[in-house]
Order: structure tokens, then C-alpha cells, then sequence
């Protein structure tokens, strides 16, 4: 868990929240982009290791292997559906911020 303190000597409370507001979106999309880093490297590894375990074990079938394609496809799939939703949170906070 983060903690992050910031003070904003003699700004409104419309201000304080629409800043907290652009921040906290900014972590999420950080997150959210460490985490779809994380897992587009994870994947592939933990994939070809039950590939590996599968086929010394006599398993390995062809719907074994594209079930697990596609288990691994949806998985990187989302954490970049995750990650995009993220960063247009974002840019949509900072756009309606922004002074005109």
C-alpha cells in the first residue's frame, strides 16, 4: 500500500479533490502498466514450463496446448485492456482539468 501526502497551502476543496482525483488515477495507470509489463514476461515463461511438464508427462495434446495458447492470450489480453482502460482514466482527468 502507498501512502502519498500532498499539501496545497490555500487551494479550494474543489481544487484538492479534482488534484487527488488526477493523481490517484495517474498511480492506477502505473500500476496498471508495471502489471501488464509484469505479466507479458510471466506468461510465456509459466506457459512453455506446463508445456515442458505436459510433454514429459505424456499430456501434451493438441487441444492441451491451445487451451493453454489461449489461456495465456486472454491473460496478456486483459492486462493491456486493463493498462488502456488506465491511461484513458487519465488523460480524461487531465484533459478536464486543465485550465481553458
Amino acid at each position: 500500500m502507498e501512502f502519498l501526502e500532498f499539501r496545497q497551502p490555500g487551494a479550494d476543496q474543489a481544487a484538492r479533490t479534482q488534484t487527488d482525483s488526477v493523481l490517484r488515477a495517474y498511480v492506477e495507470a502505473q500500476r496498471a502498466r508495471a502489471s501488464r509489463r509484469f505479466l507479458w514476461r510471466a506468461v510465456p515463461i509459466i506457459m512453455l514450463l506446463l508445456l515442458a511438464v505436459q510433454r514429459a508427462d505424456g499430456f501434451a495434446s493438441r487441444q492441451s496446448v491451445a487451451a493453454l495458447v489461449v489461456l495465456a492470450a486472454a491473460v496478456a489480453a486483459n492486462a493491456a485492456v486493463g493498462e488502456w482502460r488506465a491511461a484513458r482514466k487519465l488523460h480524461a482527468l487531465v484533459r478536464s482539468s486543465a485550465p481553458s
